[in-house]
């Protein structure tokens, strides 16, 4: 086997474990989305409970006049769900969303480097089997 030979088939391994990466970022990209979508469906789940919460504590403020146990309940019931701690939630539904939408444009990004290294392993082989060529030609 020649070197230009070995070259052609050091490029074709590279090519192959290119696209054994592709794969598993392709993989990673996928299930990544799957848990966006269920992360984006429980935010959307909570803000629905929390404001379903809210309207049945505004109706119980409408009894607050007539009851000092209604009022006290609504009054720390508002602050419940309008509190720090419902900024936090959202907060961190906000941030989780971020950082997975910020993974996913990783997984792009290097799935991208590596079809653009196999597009130039694929000239670079094209080139050598063309010299390869030529050295066959010469020695007839």
């Amino acid at each position: 086997m020649s070197l230009l030979e070995s070259q052609v088939r050091d490029c074709q391994s590279t090519i192959r474990e290119n696209d054994n990466k592709i794969k598993r970022y392709e993989q990673l990209h996928d299930s990544l989305v799957r848990f966006k979508g269920n992360v984006s469906g429980s935010q959307g789940q909570f803000s629905s409970v929390n404001n379903t919460k809210k309207s049945l504590v505004t109706t119980l403020e409408g009894y607050s006049h007539a009851c000092k146990t209604a009022k006290e309940y609504s009054n720390g019931m508002n602050k419940v769900l309008n509190g720090v701690g419902i900024t936090y939630v959202n907060c961190t539904f906000s941030a989780l969303l971020f950082t997975i939408g910020l993974k996913l444009a990783e997984y792009k990004g290097k799935i991208q480097v590596l079809e653009a290294q196999n597009v130039a392993l694929r000239a670079t082989i094209d080139t050598l089997n063309d010299q390869i060529r030529q050295e066959a030609s010469a020695k007839e």
